[in-house]
């Protein structure tokens, strides 16, 4: 079974995986925002952990900035396994 065919645990009650991603990606994508998503660590099972940022319209270059800031905050991560 992949990934995306296991439903996510979302405040207690399972919900698909494409709705639980949509949730935080579609918004600013349907209005054209800048957004950029990290990879920030990883769970228990070893599955790789990403926090995503969006920024207004026109503000890229301080958008890849603060990634940059979060990248190095974190330093080195491990591969997921």
């Amino acid at each position: 079974m992949s990934i995306r065919a296991r439903p996510v645990d979302v405040g207690g009650r399972p919900v698909p995986f494409e709705t639980a991603v949509a949730r935080n990606i579609a918004p600013g994508s349907t209005a054209g925002l800048p957004g950029l998503v990290l990879p920030v660590g990883l769970t228990r099972d070893g599955l790789p952990v990403a926090i995503e940022f969006d920024a207004p319209a026109g503000a890229d270059r301080a958008l890849l900035a603060l990634g940059l800031s979060v990248e190095r905050a974190l330093g080195p991560l491990a591969a997921p396994r």
